[in-house]
């Protein structure tokens, strides 16, 4: 299965100061602070293509794949994801950081296993 390199932009949560939908990389900026309604807004746009991407670094535990997404959406509420720095790079960001996340899981449920 072979996934776009790029993505439209679902844009649903309003600028409080003005009607300009947020971009992407606003609405990460967001979710990173904590924002539910933009990791929900992320959510929609990014989960199928960060499942995808994390099932890429599991191998033979792909069925794990949801957890690790889930792992990244909780730790970018909690604060302990930063979003990009750059403009334009949300999605290459997000693909950088569930390989983070699917090697470490991947390596706690190999260790877990091994016991």
């Amino acid at each position: 299965m072979h996934m776009p390199n790029t993505i439209q932009t679902v844009t649903t949560i309003a600028n409080a100061n003005d009607s300009q939908p947020l971009t992407l990389d606003e609405q990460l900026r967001r979710a990173c602070e904590g924002n539910r309604d933009a990791l929900d807004a992320v959510a929609r746009e990014l989960h199928p293509r960060l499942v995808w991407e994390a099932r890429r670094y599991l191998r033979g535990l792909d069925c794990e794949a949801d957890d690790v997404v889930q792992d990244l959406f909780t730790a970018m509420l909690d604060g302990r994801v930063r979003p990009p720095r750059g403009r334009g790079e949300e999605l290459a960001h997000l693909v950088r950081l569930v390989g983070v996340f699917a090697r470490k899981h991947g390596r706690d449920a190999r260790r877990a296993r091994g016991r």
